[in-house]
């Protein structure tokens, strides 16, 4: 049985040779479509670390009280 990490290590292993064995990729566009998944999952994770934040402040009570108007 395989370990998890040689599984991923492979899968690694077919993605690139799935680039480099497409002869219409050219090696800068395998290293652009690269850079750009690197781009979007560290977005992706800063949006949710924001929101995580965000929830937390909310659940220790650093929140705005809804304003409202008291009737004459």
């Amino acid at each position: 049985m395989e370990t998890y990490s040689h599984q991923r290590k492979c899968r690694l292993a077919d993605v690139i040779l799935d680039y480099l064995d497409d002869d219409e990729v050219s090696a800068r566009r395998f290293y652009e479509e690269l850079l750009s998944e690197v781009d979007e999952l560290a977005e992706y994770h800063r949006n949710k670390y924001e929101k995580t934040m965000e929830f937390k402040e909310l659940i220790l009570g650093h929140r705005f009280i809804d304003s409202f108007e008291l009737s004459p």
